[in-house]
């Protein structure tokens, strides 16, 4: 999930967590995009699995706007190792915003590498909001999230600070091309 919000004068900065080093777990300490497996309750919906990732792994709940291409993003009160997706939904009656992810790119790992991904990115944009959200971790997947434009995160993998894998740093390399001016633009 490529969760991106309006910063500051004409920026916007993106959502990366930084995985926890786990032993056999090829993203060793890297600064990702939120994000995993499609499990059984996702129903093979892969917009449904992004959101429930980004839930599980950040305690963050994206909510629907009048506008069906922006959402705004809120940290859950709720223990998300113990409230399924589906459960923190029922609870608060709201709908999920799978309608207002854009899908953005789909990467698949060289045939040569033992471990391969079949891994495809939404892009969700946010409304704007006048802090970031704070999302939360939960120490046993990710150890850290931290909010990034696009340059500073370039320059922080460059200077040796984080690990970025290839979609994180050509995503990056992309959207800091990007303009915004009030509204996102695409290229």
């Amino acid at each position: 999930m490529i969760l991106a919000r309006p910063a500051k004068g004409d920026s916007y900065e993106i959502l990366l967590v930084e995985r926890k080093a786990r032993d056999g777990s090829q993203f060793l300490n890297a600064h990702v995009f939120p994000g995993g497996q499609v499990e059984a309750s996702d129903g093979g919906n892969l917009r449904r699995s992004a959101l429930r990732e980004l839930y599980e792994e950040a305690s963050l709940y994206l909510r629907p706007t009048s506008d069906p291409h922006l959402i705004t993003p809120e940290t859950v009160d709720v223990n998300t190792s113990q409230t399924s997706y589906p459960q923190f939904l029922q609870s608060i009656t709201a709908d999920s915003a799978e309608s207002a992810l854009i899908p953005y790119s789909r990467w698949i790992t060289p045939k040569m590498m033992p471990k391969r991904f079949d891994t495809t990115f939404f892009l969700a944009l946010s409304t704007p909001t006048d802090h970031r959200p704070a999302g939360k971790v939960d120490g046993q997947e990710i150890k850290s999230l931290a909010w990034f434009t696009p340059s500073d995160a370039l320059n922080q993998f460059s200077d040796g600070k984080i690990t970025l894998f290839p979609p994180q740093w050509y995503v990056s390399g992309i959207c800091w091309h990007c303009v915004t001016i009030g509204t996102y633009y695409l290229i």
